[in-house]
């Protein structure tokens, strides 16, 4: 549901919003039986969203939520995931490159501590190449 609602194009954007609320509606159900497990996905998918239906604020709440979740109940990899969607959000949708890459250095700190080092260098080659060949000071410090 992820996937096809973060890259849906016009012609299936109703067919992809339809298959987010199916899946957050069982996702709803699955929180009711395991929280821990669920909780963060759930809000997670509820932030993607809330940007595909435009509500900004709402979404930079949930992937709050989803991330700081995530970090509590230890999923590093999730919590890896959403602060990298986060970012994006705030570089396509906000504009705002500083809350951008302050959130994909929280992400690229938790893929390195997952140890998916071939990630950290996409993160880090994506945003070389989304600032004329520089790096923000705070993710390579991060």
């Amino acid at each position: 549901a992820l996937i096809a609602l973060a890259s849906a194009d016009e012609d299936n954007k109703v067919d992809a919003r339809r298959g987010a609320g199916e899946a957050l509606s069982q996702l709803e159900g699955w929180v009711g039986t395991s929280e821990w497990n669920h909780l963060h996905k759930m809000k997670f998918l509820q932030a993607e969203i809330a940007v595909h239906d435009g509500l900004y604020e709402d979404a930079a709440a949930l992937y709050d939520e989803a991330i700081r979740i995530a970090g509590e109940h230890r999923f590093i990899h999730e919590q890896a995931l959403a602060s990298e969607r986060c970012g994006m959000f705030y570089s396509t949708r906000m504009s705002n490159a500083q809350t951008a890459a302050s959130y994909f250095t929280q992400a690229a700190e938790a893929y390195m501590k997952w140890g998916a080092k071939r990630k950290v260098a996409d993160l880090l080659q994506m945003l070389t190449n989304s600032n004329g060949g520089e790096v923000g000071d705070s993710f390579l410090l991060g």
